[in-house]
């Protein structure tokens, strides 16, 4: 239950999206229809819900809320993209760093986040999205974190599968 009220299940539905939660694991070698995923979008939510568990275990929300204090002010991403247009008169730009997709595969063998982050910021992005999800796109939190550490100055986006609140705070 997110804090509007509204669950995971609910958001979907009101974007005609139908998300089955993972079964339980059948005690058998084959495994029924049922079990599997429809869809990659279904695979990838299914795969992060096991993500997010184990995490969850690693590291409990309130170990990871004293780091709240710690963290870095955000950078604003609304004002980013507003100051680009006031700058330009065209639609700002976010562009997005990612190595793969579960439809195209590897997109870039030679993929060097940090390198691809300071060319789009050099040529104009005012936000950058970063992938993190590793199982299907080949991103992480590391290449996230290399990033703003090599001094990328424009607003960063964590784009991943947001499917508990918890990873909020991760």
């Amino acid at each position: 239950q997110w804090e509007s009220g509204y669950s995971f299940d609910d958001i979907a539905a009101s974007q005609g999206i139908r998300i089955r939660r993972r079964p339980p694991r059948v005690e058998s070698h084959f495994e029924s229809e049922a079990n599997a995923p429809r869809n990659i979008l279904e695979e990838i939510i299914w795969t992060k819900e096991m993500e997010v568990k184990q995490l969850k275990q690693k590291k409990p929300l309130d170990e990871l809320k004293n780091y709240i204090d710690d963290a870095p002010p955000a950078r604003d991403f609304v004002g980013a993209l507003r100051a680009s247009y006031t700058r330009t008169g065209l639609p700002a730009l976010i562009a997005e760093v990612k190595k793969a997709s579960p439809s195209r595969g590897v997109l870039r063998e030679d993929f060097d986040p940090v390198h691809i982050a300071k060319a789009y910021e050099a040529g104009g992005a005012a936000c950058i999205s970063v992938l993190t999800d590793e199982k299907f796109f080949k991103g992480s939190f590391e290449n996230l974190e290399a990033i703003r550490s090599a001094g990328v100055k424009c607003p960063l986006l964590c784009k991943e599968f947001v499917i508990d609140a918890w990873q909020i705070y991760y």
